[in-house]
């Protein structure tokens, strides 16, 4: 593995065991009900962490913390996500703004019955007490905090239909928990958090009859949490005609998809969920895995998620359709010569895989069929920039065309269709480890 040469700087603020923990080893996402391919990246960061050496430090540090759950759903936490912006003042005291979402199911007076899901986010700030353990590389932590609940009802089942439901609401909450850091490198630590967020119940109307409603749920979540140090510019592995590195990264991106051709065939069509921003960006995810190849060629194999509303003319919105594709892409880079910015181009080609689902009033009883794997392409272009040598933030934009996508309605559109959408998203890339020389 290769290692940078090091500044005075950076000697003076980590000692010998955090300044090899530079080679970053990285852990990731839960198991969800629609991401479950995150849980081996997770156990392949926990096994590789054990290379890399770093600790804690008595310093101010700004962090984000990127972190997903329900790998437990026995309690009924659906789709759970967070993000946290906070700063560590010194070796034991943080504070943060967190912001938390998640679905439960809605079952009036606990029937039993599902009439569709909420929508809980949560926002709150929070005080974190950290306690080193042993060499400093392991903080225990616990988390207090106070803020506000937003609370929405959708995704309307079979037994919803028919009633009247008015379960929206903001409410007062609080969050108390118990966490663990495991630094992989002075900058990037693994995280395991559990936390309950108590939510004052709002009042809610089925039928025009009034009922309390409590949101309030335990999150349990893996993560990570990355902390924004400064670094001098010869501290960057990317810097043009310096190294001819094979450097290997996890990264993940959020973001948004708008759709450019949503008619899939004559008679139906894809268009934006109706908790689309502005009534058209929907919600886009991304895992990928990749290396680079030296200065300029790189590979990734990038997992995504999207999803739409099914629109069928004289029925409305029947149901929402997702769409999971895994598409191996070539990389070309473009590092600038400090090193800090690397802009690229991609392309690639694999597959997705379309599932119809979650039917709404309009969609019971069509017998709708829109399931099955197929042929996708994509380009597009985006730009990394190095705030460590073992991270970078990630701006990148992509076109997608699916092709021949199954869709069947008994007595009524039937066939196969192209779709295509545009993906803009943010995220980071954390090197795992790297092989090479100095020119």
């Amino acid at each position: 593995m290769v290692l940078l040469r090091e500044s005075p700087k950076i000697r003076s603020r980590y000692p010998t065991s955090a300044r090899a923990g530079a080679r970053v080893q990285v852990s990731a996402l839960s198991p969800s009900r629609r991401h479950r391919y995150g849980c081996v990246l997770a156990l392949t960061g926990i096994l590789l962490s054990g290379l890399v050496h770093a600790q804690d430090t008595n310093e101010f540090r700004p962090y984000l913390q990127w972190r997903v759950g329900e790998f437990a759903p026995k309690w009924g936490v659906l789709d759970l996500r967070g993000i946290s912006l906070g700063a560590d003042f010194n070796q034991h005291w943080s504070a943060e703004l967190a912001l938390d979402a998640w679905q439960l199911n809605f079952e009036p007076l606990h029937s039993g019955v599902v009439f569709g899901e909420e929508q809980v986010f949560t926002l709150a700030p929070q005080a974190r007490f950290r306690i080193p353990v042993g060499s400093d590389r392991l903080l225990l932590y616990s988390i207090v905090g106070v803020g506000g609940s937003w609370i929405q009802f959708n995704d309307r089942k079979a037994e919803g239909i028919g009633h009247r439901i008015d379960a929206d609401g903001m409410t007062f909450s609080a969050t108390a928990g118990l966490g663990f850091d495991y630094l992989l490198a002075p900058n990037i630590a693994f995280n395991l958090e559990g936390k309950y967020v108590w939510c004052d119940p709002i009042g809610i109307r089925i039928d025009g009859r009034r009922q309390d409603w409590d949101a309030s749920s335990f999150l349990a979540t893996l993560g990570l949490r990355i902390y924004f140090d400064k670094q001098p510019p010869e501290m960057l592995l990317s810097k043009a005609g310096v190294f001819k590195p094979v450097r290997f990264y996890f990264g993940t991106q959020g973001g948004f998809t708008v759709l450019t051709d949503g008619e899939w065939v004559s008679g139906a069509e894809l268009v934006p969920k109706l908790n689309a921003l502005g009534g058209t960006l929907n919600l886009n995810y991304t895992i990928a895995l990749g290396a680079d190849f030296g200065e300029h060629l790189g590979g990734e194999l990038a997992l995504a998620h999207t999803e739409y509303s099914l629109f069928l003319p004289g029925n409305g919105p029947v149901g929402e359709y997702s769409m999971y594709s895994a598409i191996p892409m070539l990389r070309l880079r473009f590092p600038s010569a400090s090193g800090r910015w690397v802009p690229y181009a991609i392309a690639g080609a694999g597959v997705v895989y379309g599932e119809f689902h979650d039917v709404k009033p309009a969609g019971v009883g069509l017998g709708i069929r829109a399931k099955g794997t197929s042929p996708a392409f994509v380009a597009g272009a985006g730009v990394d920039y190095f705030i460590a040598r073992n991270l970078s933030l990630t701006f990148e934009s992509r076109w997608r065309y699916a092709l021949d996508q199954k869709l069947a309605v008994p007595g009524g559109p039937t066939g196969k269709g192209d779709t295509s959408e545009i993906q803009f998203t943010v995220g980071f890339r954390a090197y795992l480890f790297e092989f090479g020389k100095r020119r």
